[in-house]
């Protein structure tokens, strides 16, 4: 792990040197007072950024975002009171459920007249979590947008960490948006060291990672563990490593991984392969992209 207490700093400036940067009007004058919009759940990565906006003094809008109910509310609202803040609450159920209504109907028409096959059947798990991720961000940046004035600029903060990044684990359009990737450069694992060394409460540092969504935790749903996935992240980093995990057909041929199970490293493999395309920004129709798609 990289020296915790230097990477704070570097964070810390960099956000500064950000928020300085945002806060410039049109004639290159600091003068705009620059607020972060933060969708708050009961986890480490919005608690950290949050911790950190708290450390430079950003006026922050917190926002909790139950789909219909979320059973680990109270835990959001705990941060917020930690902080000293009181957060909005709009619960996002009911566009939820309007819009897959409509789908449903939807669906029906389509199914029927164009295609023989009925989506609802396999792909209701992933309406389910990734609809209100999207909704969500929506949301948060309707209320940037809501108090964006000529001497206000409110910006959407991006809190997913490298590791989720990764392997893809986010929604695209969804909390992979943001204005800022506050934590983007940082491994879960230094996510917890530097909310650990912002005080945060361990509480809040050591609630398993989840998504609210689906029921499941990330490890769950990852069918391996952060730990390990941060050891192959680390792997692939090392000067001297002249592969990476995505580039082996037969993962046994990994040296240094042996005692990572194969059905974990071969399922780490095939996410950050089917998750690239997330990582740009758009994808174009190049003959270099199509290829990139294939290989």
């Amino acid at each position: 792990m990289r020296n915790i207490p230097e990477l704070l700093k570097e964070i810390l400036h960099g956000m500064e040197r950000w928020s300085y940067a945002m806060s410039k009007n049109s004639d290159g004058k600091p003068t705009k007072k620059v607020v972060a919009v933060l969708g708050i759940s009961s986890g480490k990565d919005s608690t950290v950024v949050l911790a950190i906006l708290r450390k430079l003094n950003i006026t922050v809008i917190p926002v909790m975002l139950p789909n219909t109910t979320q059973k680990d509310i109270d835990v959001s609202k705990a941060i917020l009171k930690h902080y000293g803040l009181n957060g909005c609450e709009i619960n996002i159920g009911t566009a939820t459920d309007s819009i897959v209504n409509q789908l449903i109907d939807f669906n029906e028409h389509i199914t029927t007249k164009l295609i023989n096959t009925n989506p609802f059947d396999n792909n209701v798990d992933s309406l389910m979590t990734n609809l209100p991720a999207r909704i969500r961000m929506s949301v948060l940046f309707a209320i940037a947008n809501l108090y964006t004035n000529s001497d206000t600029i409110a910006i959407v903060m991006n809190t997913c960490n490298a590791s989720e990044t990764k392997v893809g684990f986010s929604t695209m359009f969804g909390d992979n948006c943001g204005g800022i990737g506050v934590l983007q450069n940082l491994l879960s694992d230094e996510v917890i060291a530097i909310g650990r060394e912002l005080e945060v409460p361990e509480l809040f540092l050591m609630k398993p990672a989840d998504d609210g969504l689906c029921g499941q935790t990330d490890e769950e749903k990852f069918g391996f563990s952060y730990e390990e996935l941060n050891e192959v992240i680390r792997w692939e980093q090392l000067a001297s490593n002249p592969t990476c995990l995505i580039s082996e057909k037969d993962v046994t041929k990994c040296r240094g991984l042996e005692h990572i199970d194969k059905i974990k490293l071969e399922r780490m493999r095939d996410m950050m392969i089917n998750s690239r395309w997330k990582k740009r920004v758009i994808n174009l129709p190049e003959p270099s992209m199509f290829q990139y798609i294939l290989d």
